[in-house]
């Protein structure tokens, strides 16, 4: 009796003990710069600071995000996307984020932006329509017009 009291307990706690892995963490570091050297050459004043010691007048938030990333093959008979096949897959780089700012500031007649804030954007995966987006960058700031 006492025996079989043993095994069975011996066996329960065999039964009901979780095993477990601790989980393993990898590793990372990431170091970036941005250099606002391609907005200053093309005469667009940068400053990450909200603040300025010259008149200005405010034109807008500017928020630019550029993602890697390719477009999808869609079928003409049923308009659905063919697949998770991409067509051309597209690297952005610091510099694609840059160039589309200045675009985008041109565009609005602003000659600076205060209260730059830049973002690396880490992949995502949309589960809703089963969507991958790439890394990328986000820039936010205000579009000034200096006088």
């Amino acid at each position: 009796m006492r025996r079989a009291f043993y095994i069975l307990s011996v066996v329960s706690v065999f039964l009901l003990s979780s095993c477990t892995a601790s989980r393993q963490y990898i590793a990372t570091e990431y170091i970036s710069t941005f250099d606002y050297w391609y907005l200053q050459e093309k005469g667009i004043f940068v400053s990450e600071s909200n603040s300025v010691n010259f008149a200005y007048a405010p034109i807008g938030s500017v928020v630019v995000e550029v993602r890697s990333g390719g477009t999808q093959s869609v079928n003409l008979f049923n308009g659905k996307f063919s697949g998770q096949s991409l067509n051309a897959i597209q690297e952005q780089a610091k510099e694609d984020v840059m160039k589309r700012l200045h675009e985008e500031l041109i565009a609005l007649e602003a000659n600076g932006i205060i209260n730059v804030k830049v973002q690396v954007l880490m992949p995502v995966h949309s589960g809703q329509d089963a969507s991958y987006y790439g890394p990328g960058y986000s820039i936010t700031g205000m579009a000034i017009q200096k006088n």
